[in-house]
């Protein structure tokens, strides 16, 4: 089914930034469309909204914590954000993935970060290991 509803945006962002950033770009470009294709709710019409994923207020604080101390992470897929990522990926592959013949999955990750990417990665590894048994 092709729907609003089907599109999720996963952030490691503090709480309101992607409205705080699109309500900053809004007079530029398309960004006034996306900012209302994402934030209006019109419950008349029963409109489908995209949905936010974004970490607890304290999941954010420890995320921020664990990276101001200067750790380096040799393996990206443990930083926090990566951790968080790959659990918030798989929980909506878990939610949305429909395991039928008659039923082709799509899904698509876009993200500017390493951590995004290792995130992803792990999780296309935990994916193709149970589709392969």
């Amino acid at each position: 089914e092709y729907s609003k509803r089907n599109i999720c945006i996963v952030t490691s962002s503090n709480w309101g930034w992607i409205k705080h950033w699109l309500f900053m770009v809004y007079n530029i470009g398309y960004y006034a469309k996306i900012y209302h294709l994402i934030f209006d709710e019109n419950p008349e019409e029963n409109q489908d909204i995209i949905s936010i994923y974004q970490p607890t207020p304290g999941e954010f604080v420890s995320m921020v914590i664990d990276m101001t101390r200067l750790q380096h992470y040799e393996d990206m897929s443990l930083h926090p954000k990566s951790l968080w990522k790959h659990k918030t990926f798989g929980n909506l592959f878990v939610e949305k993935a429909r395991i039928s013949e008659d039923v082709i999955n799509t899904f698509v990750f876009i993200d500017n970060s390493l951590m995004g990417f290792e995130a992803v990665k792990k999780l296309k590894e935990c994916v193709e290991t149970v589709y392969d048994n």
